[in-house]
């Protein structure tokens, strides 16, 4: 998970230079070694992206070489909006990304997304965090990459937090359970008496 999460960051990045990826796929993430020899992903191949905003580009001194305007990549990854063929966007890219975590998540990368993926994934707040970046409405996917980053490093927070409500919200119902059994008694002893 902490390979994707540094893929969404350098998304990320290149979305805040205005640089679309088009082809965020399994095979497009590097894995090396940083200077401790912890693994550390990089995401490569910006062959087929997208300058959206070359003024953006220009401000942070990159070049634009090799960026293109040609709408490709792999149909697998490709958000649904693309494959209806409109412009490919952050949410598209977002989308792709979305569906490399699930590919990661289930251990398979030839494993398409389609209806029902939820099932293959056993831990909720991971298939909240797939669903988040690949529902069919690019306007209800998550809006930025580093939120991506963001929740997948802030999982077993996420989790205790879960659970802790989880047993606060069991703790008042069987209160509220106790109340009304209590009061039938207080009702009963009423009408005996």
């Amino acid at each position: 998970l902490e390979l994707i999460a540094q893929v969404a960051e350098a998304l990320g990045a290149a979305h805040s230079v205005g640089v679309l990826h088009k082809d965020v796929k399994p095979t497009n993430i590097l894995v090396a070694e940083d200077r401790e020899g912890n693994p550390r992903a990089l995401l490569s191949d910006f062959g087929i992206g997208l300058a959206t905003d070359s003024s953006l580009l220009v401000e942070k001194g990159i070049t634009a070489y090799g960026l293109t305007e040609m709408m490709s990549g792999t149909q697998m990854y490709m958000a649904p909006e693309v494959l209806e063929g409109k412009v490919a966007t952050v949410q598209a890219d977002i989308y792709a990304l979305g569906v490399t975590l699930y590919q990661f998540t289930v251990g398979d990368f030839s494993r398409a997304l389609a209806p029902g993926w939820e099932r293959e994934v056993s831990d909720e707040l991971l298939g909240e965090d797939i669903a988040a970046t690949v529902d069919g409405d690019p306007a209800k996917r998550l809006r930025d990459a580093g939120k991506i980053a963001e929740r997948l490093r802030s999982l077993e927070e996420r989790r205790r937090e879960r659970q802790s409500a989880r047993h606060a919200e069991a703790a008042a119902a069987r209160m509220r359970r106790g109340v009304r059994w209590g009061g039938g008694v207080l009702a009963v002893v009423a009408t005996v008496a």
